[in-house]
């Protein structure tokens, strides 16, 4: 039988409201990406408003996986330990809690020495010091989260009204993103969609105030249509701006 137009209109719906959601995430992802690259580039003393860029995209990705995984990690294990409710209470603690512990191993052991640049993607390391820097801060980030992630929901259900609800999400908002721009978000590498900046080796075709010489080691903090932004060292915040023009090539060196 051929369906019928209530049929085709309700798939038609469900696509509709799919675009929907899609393309809020996009815009959402958009908007935190930009606020995430602002504020990163504020700690340079940039000012630079530039729209429709891969980089703030990347950001506001970065910054979902981020501010996702700790909170699904501890909605995993809460879900672990609900579902086995005729079991003993020290088999679902540990079941939850191996859950809990297995993916914050995989966190800090893996994911953040690849993302922070300390263990290239082609390289096999058996084991990374978790005193490391800036494996600590992963670290203490993921659990903050983690237990934002598990007081969210109680929090959620005892506001008072819808009102309180979009403050309290607001709220977590914002210090999500301020916090992720300021400790985070400078600590990754470009590879992940990160913002920190990249050595290089600058060749000038004509002297310019950032260096003296014609051939000067940097680091990339961003780069435009108009020109690179460039510090000396990674402690530096004052980005030096030099105009594409000035610029003969660069050679980008491995982050170490």
């Amino acid at each position: 039988m051929p369906p019928s137009n209530g049929d085709s209109k309700s798939k038609w719906d469900v696509v509709e409201q799919l675009i929907k959601i899609g393309t809020g995430l996009l815009a959402l992802f958009y908007a935190a990406g930009f606020l995430v690259v602002s504020v990163h580039h504020g700690r340079y003393g940039i000012v630079m408003f530039e729209f429709l860029r891969a980089r703030v995209f990347a950001a506001g990705i970065l910054l979902s996986f981020f501010v996702g995984l700790p909170p699904a990690t501890t909605l995993c294990a809460r879900l672990a330990f609900e579902r086995m409710k005729g079991g003993k209470g020290f088999r679902r603690w540990a079941v939850a809690g191996g859950v809990f512990f297995w993916v914050a191993v995989v966190w800090i052991f893996v994911l953040t020495p690849w993302m922070s640049g300390i263990v290239q993607p082609h390289v096999v390391t058996w084991w990374i010091s978790p005193v490391r820097p800036p494996l600590p801060g992963f670290a203490v980030w993921f659990f903050i989260f983690a237990a934002v992630g598990g007081l969210f929901p109680r929090l959620y259900r005892t506001a008072r009204s819808h009102a309180d609800d979009w403050i309290l999400v607001c709220l977590v908002g914002v210090f999500a993103i301020v916090s992720f721009a300021a400790f985070i978000y400078g600590r990754v590498i470009p590879a992940w969609g990160g913002g920190l900046p990249t050595p290089v080796t600058i060749h000038l075709s004509e002297k310019v105030a950032f260096t003296n010489s014609t051939d000067a080691p940097a680091y990339l903090v961003d780069e435009t249509e108009r020109g690179y932004y460039l510090i000396h060292k990674l402690d530096d915040h004052n980005a030096s701006f030099i105009p594409r023009e000035a610029v003969s090539s660069i050679d980008f060196e491995e982050i170490r």
